[in-house]
C-alpha cells in the first residue's frame, strides 16, 4: 500500500479487518501511490478494482493515482486493471507488461498518462524491498 494509506491506516483504529470493497477503496486518496497484485488474470484483486472504478466513475475521486504493477492484471478485454483506466484516474503508470489490459495500455501509448516501462525482475526486487524495508 501507498505510504499514505499506511500513515492513515495507523491513525484508525479497526474493530474488524473485514470490510466491503466500497469501503476498502474509500481509503484511496487523491495523488496516492497504489500498487496492484497477480499476474493476468490470476490472483488480482478484481472485485476492489472494479469499486474502485465505480467510484471513481460515480465521483471523480480518487484522481491523478500512481498506479506500480509488476505485470497488468487484466483479461485482454474488460477486467482487471481496464476497470482504473480512465482520464483523470491515473496520473502515472510504473510496470513491465501491459499487454492484458488493453485500455490501459492506450492510456500510456496516447500519452494521457505519464508511462514508465521497467525489467518485471526490478519491480520484483523493488516490491521485495519495500515489504522488508530494505
Amino acid at each position: 500500500l501507498a505510504a499514505g494509506l499506511r500513515m492513515r491506516a495507523r491513525s484508525f483504529s479497526m474493530k474488524s479487518k473485514l470490510m466491503s470493497t466500497a469501503d476498502a477503496v474509500q481509503w484511496i486518496k487523491s495523488g496516492d501511490t497504489v500498487t496492484v497484485s497477480g499476474f493476468v488474470c490470476q490472483g488480482g484483486p478484481e472485485q476492489i478494482l472494479a469499486a474502485l472504478g465505480k467510484r471513481f466513475k460515480d465521483t471523480k475521486s480518487p484522481s491523478d493515482l500512481t498506479l506500480v504493477v509488476g505485470v497488468a492484471v487484466g483479461d485482454g478485454k474488460t477486467r482487471g486493471m481496464n476497470h482504473i483506466a480512465q482520464d483523470g484516474m491515473l496520473k502515472r503508470v510504473i510496470g513491465s507488461h501491459y499487454e492484458m489490459c488493453p485500455e490501459l495500455a492506450k492510456m500510456c501509448q496516447s500519452g494521457k498518462v505519464e508511462a514508465y516501462s521497467l525489467p518485471l525482475g526490478s519491480i520484483s526486487r523493488m516490491f521485495r524491498a519495500a515489504a522488508t524495508r530494505s
